[in-house]
């Protein structure tokens, strides 16, 4: 009786193996008859769509990116230039008022 007892548990035990290997099998079957393959179709023709056009997004970005960068480098150079100029033209107009004052003085 021991020994059938024993033969019994190591049949249960190998059965619940066997059933938790198959486990994930029958889980994957299930959920394959639960969804419709065309509406699969549809949602991965959709996303194909969506990264053709993030792709062609991506694309006017990084030129939209390359063309800013070589604008801004002509602005700040006619910027700098711009600045000197206004530099220049204070030290110009310090200059004439310090001689008008200096001539009222006279």
């Amino acid at each position: 009786m021991n020994a059938s007892n024993s033969q019994d548990s190591n049949d249960a035990v190998g059965d619940s193996c066997l059933n938790n290997a198959y486990a994930p099998i029958v889980f994957v079957q299930s959920l394959q008859h639960q969804v419709n393959e065309h509406d699969i179709n549809a949602i991965i023709q959709s996303q194909k769509h969506m990264l053709a056009r993030f792709e062609k997004t991506n694309e006017m970005l990084a030129n939209c990116n390359t063309l800013l960068a070589t604008r801004y480098v002509t602005s700040s150079k006619e910027l700098k230039k711009h600045i000197s100029f206004l530099v220049e033209l204070k030290k110009d107009l310090e200059t004439i008022f310090r001689r008008i004052r200096f001539m009222k003085y006279l």
